[in-house]
């Protein structure tokens, strides 16, 4: 899910009504199941679809610390990724892992100038590695992939995991369009979430594990989603084992406030599907206009709803397979051309009509 032109919504920045202290809620989480049925030691969390996607993973970072942390497996480690929408990333002091991904940390700058949250207005990678330094007393690094094609993504990724020994890797996605197989109504903003899935599934290395995972439903109305479609296609990924099922975000679960927290941080103008998840997590309902992203949002009729607050997850190679023109943009060398042949691709599919969903 892209959300550079996205209107959708925004959460409030209250805090929840009194109620039960707050718990680890996503324990249970099909993600944090395979980590630890397949034995992965060191998992990589990957915003797939540019922007604030790498913002969805925090509550999955905090979960599988935790987890990690009741087993006493003091060998495994959770590290954050994400493809980004920052400029200039070519300038910024960091390691560099292989083409196009560079290790943002909280000290990350351009040459001459130190950013402060002010004083940077969009580079959600720097602002939350400054949160984890000064909110969580943690230095916690962000693989920063920049603008490119499927082959730079596929080289970085490889290095980045022969780096630190990534032995899992699961995309997270702002929104649900990147379960879109090609022969829907509208695809929603397919290019980088595509990216991201094709280099993870063509990766030459042994992973144990790759997920894809979802939140957000709803939030892609505006870039022509069907999401009775995203149903179907639920189902037909069920029926061929790739569905591993859903997990709502609540406002008691610790990882839910820390999502908000890092969110209110970071410049949270710039995200409105984040605002929308979080409006959705802390019990906003229909058209609601969270102040933060009011100013974008105005105008548009918003629906947000308890939906939007689950993640959905699948094995990933389940859906990389079902994408019909996938293979087509194996050797892309950048964000405009894996656009322009799914653009032209999937125009070649016999389009399924647009269903309302029927209550």
């Amino acid at each position: 899910m892209s959300e550079v032109t996205s209107t959708t919504s925004t959460p409030s920045s209250s805090s929840s009504s009194a109620g039960p202290s707050p718990f680890y809620g996503l324990l249970g989480h099909p993600v944090i199941h395979e980590v630890q049925r397949l034995g992965c030691k060191n998992v990589l969390l990957s915003g797939c679809g540019g922007g604030y996607d790498g913002f969805n993973s925090i509550p999955l970072y905090f979960a599988l610390k935790r987890s990690f942390e009741m087993q006493d497996k003091k060998d495994c480690n959770v590290f954050l990724a994400n493809f980004s929408f920052t400029s200039g990333l070519e300038e910024v002091t960091g390691r560099k892992f292989g083409m196009v991904c560079i290790e943002v940390t909280a000290d990350s700058a351009r040459p001459g100038k130190l950013y402060t949250i002010k004083e940077e207005f969009y580079f959600p990678e720097l602002f939350l590695a400054k949160w984890f330094r000064e909110k969580e007393g943690i230095e916690v690094p962000i693989y920063t992939f920049r603008s490119c094609g499927v082959q730079q993504m596929r080289e970085s990724y490889c290095a980045l995991v022969d780096e630190l020994k990534i032995d899992a890797i699961i995309l997270v996605d702002g929104g649900t369009d990147s379960v879109m197989f090609g022969d829907e109504s509208g695809l929603g903003t397919p290019t980088e979430d595509m990216t991201s899935i094709n280099s993870i599934h063509t990766l030459p290395r042994p992973l144990k594990l790759k997920i894809l995972s979802c939140i957000g439903f709803g939030v892609d109305c505006f870039h022509g989603v069907c999401h009775s479609h995203f149903l179907e296609n639920v189902a037909a990924l069920t029926k061929k084992g790739g569905f591993l099922g859903v997990c709502s975000l609540t406002p008691e679960m610790v990882e839910a406030e820390k999502f908000k927290l890092a969110y209110l941080y970071s410049q949270p103008e710039n995200s409105i599907v984040c605002s929308s998840v979080l409006s959705a997590i802390y019990g906003e309902f229909g058209n609601f206009h969270s102040p933060h992203t009011m100013s974008r949002t105005k105008g548009s009729q918003l629906y947000i709803s308890p939906l939007m607050s689950m993640y959905w997850s699948f094995k990933l190679d389940t859906v990389a397979q079902s994408v019909l023109y996938l293979s087509e943009i194996n050797n892309t060398v950048s964000t405009k051309e894996t656009g322009a042949i799914i653009h032209t691709t999937a125009k070649k599919y016999q389009k399924r009509t647009a269903k309302i969903i029927p209550y």
